[in-house]
């Protein structure tokens, strides 16, 4: 197609994902006399880098991932099941590390009764049927979440 409009060696921007080898290419591109293309005019791939910080900020509140896994049968074709995985394992997945612990001691205004009603985790509280309720009705919210 951009031979078709005769700008094949006219690359103005050039728009990818944040790895090692988009530096590479982007230098490279830069370096080639037969177009315009200069690396400043490199764009980092704002959804790459959006859905890398969301993975990490919503991380805390997902379920157990789930990875499919590819087993034969007899006959050839893939069946495939899901394993679950654990959450902390490295799956493969481009992942941030995780975030670090801030702690808010500086700000302290001598109110701890305050700070340990917020230490409570009020899903604990709940009894057995409550706790079930609560799972259930969050149950669409945690499956997007735990795609995402």
């Amino acid at each position: 197609m951009l031979a078709r409009h005769g700008i094949q060696n006219k690359v103005l921007a050039f728009t990818g994902d944040n790895a090692t080898s988009n530096d590479t290419q982007t230098s490279n591109l830069a370096e080639n006399p037969n177009n315009t293309f200069e690396a400043t005019n490199r764009v980092r791939c704002y959804n790459h880098t959006l859905n890398l910080s969301v993975k990490a900020l919503l991380k805390p509140f997902g379920v157990e991932k789930k990875r499919r896994t590819g087993k034969h049968t007899g006959d050839g074709t893939d069946l495939e099941e899901e394993v679950n995985v654990d959450p902390d394992s490295d799956v493969g997945e481009d992942d941030l590390p995780d975030l670090v612990d801030v702690s808010d001691s500086d700000d302290s205004n001598g109110d701890d009764d305050e700070q340990e009603e917020d230490d409570m985790d009020e899903f604990d509280k709940l009894d057995e049927s409550e706790k079930a309720r609560v799972l259930n009705d969050t149950e669409e919210v945690r499956s997007v979440i735990s795609k995402a």
